[in-house]
């Protein structure tokens, strides 16, 4: 048993269960919070420590907190898992994710990964993970492979499916790929960025009416990502005003995401520039400038 303490284990499966909800940041806080309040009553729960680890290397890759000092205490976390048990298989695991996500040293980490499957060669996360890095590697059909097994060895991953269906679109098999978004989003309906990357699949095949409809039948406010999406769909047709008006209806002021940091005044100073207006495009560019450079104060590390 990973602990003898019920109240550890209970505050251990709230955590799992926000931590398997989304990327997020709000999901990704909260599973650390019950993490740490696990390992506050058993200091020895491995697993606690593991998971406490990948919601702080998760909160590091996806950009929510892309600061030193919460990069050596994901280390942290994972040494003292490492500590209380080297041979456990998820610490092993976190191990492989940790060099992959936070040092993106592949060459550390796809060892880690083909070691553990030799060994537990039925193992969905292993096909998973391994698939992640061919993937950053450019080996993509390698990656949809191991993609496409870990899925039949887990039919009910929704995150397996969100990137086989990224890799698919890299791939440009667009019929496939709908496909897979869309039984993802039917694991979990409230996985924000696959809406977003749907109608992203719909633009770049010119369904464009089929993107109007599918966000048509969305709120955005439950998926932020939603108003930018919409708004191009009205850039692609040169619907310009309706364009900015669904962009000034954002709450947002930035979106942030492992690789994109967009924010609302960069999205109208380009549909301004696209309508010749560079008075107003320069004026919303330069209040973009000044977002970006205060966010750099705060992460002077992050590319």
């Amino acid at each position: 048993s990973p602990t003898k303490n019920l109240t550890a284990y209970d505050y251990y499966l709230k955590g799992m269960d926000f931590r398997n909800r989304s990327n997020e940041e709000e999901d990704l806080q909260f599973a650390a919070q019950m993490f740490s309040q696990a390992i506050e009553i058993d200091s020895t729960f491995t697993l606690a420590w593991v998971w406490l680890a990948a919601a702080s290397r998760s909160r590091y890759c996806y950009r929510f907190n892309r600061t030193e000092e919460i990069l050596v205490k994901t280390k942290e976390y994972l040494d003292r898992a490492i500590a209380l048990d080297p041979d456990n298989f998820e610490v092993r695991l976190e191990a492989g994710k940790y060099h992959d996500q936070c040092k993106l040293d592949y060459g550390q980490a796809l060892p880690i990964f083909e070691k553990l499957r030799s060994e537990y060669p039925n193992n969905s996360q292993l096909y998973a993970w391994t698939g992640y890095i061919y993937r950053r590697m450019g080996q993509f059909e390698n990656s949809f492979k191991n993609l496409d097994r870990a899925i039949l060895l887990n039919p009910s991953s929704w995150n397996e499916r969100a990137n086989a269906a990224y890799t698919l679109v890299i791939l440009r098999r667009y019929r496939e790929a709908e496909n897979y978004y869309r039984t993802g989003l039917d694991l979990n309906p409230i996985w924000d960025q696959g809406y977003s990357s749907l109608v992203e699949l719909y633009q770049i095949t010119g369904k464009i009416e089929q993107a109007r409809i599918f966000t048509g039948n969305q709120n955005p406010d439950d998926h932020p990502w939603m108003y930018m999406t919409m708004s191009k769909t009205e850039l692609l047709e040169r619907n310009y005003d309706k364009a900015i008006s669904i962009i000034e209806a954002s709450p947002s002021e930035f979106l942030v995401y492992e690789d994109e940091f967009i924010t609302r005044s960069q999205q109208l100073g380009l549909i301004y520039l696209m309508m010749s207006n560079k008075e107003l495009a320069t004026t919303h560019f330069q209040e973009a400038r000044l977002i970006l450079e205060n966010r750099l104060k705060e992460l002077p590390d992050d590319p």
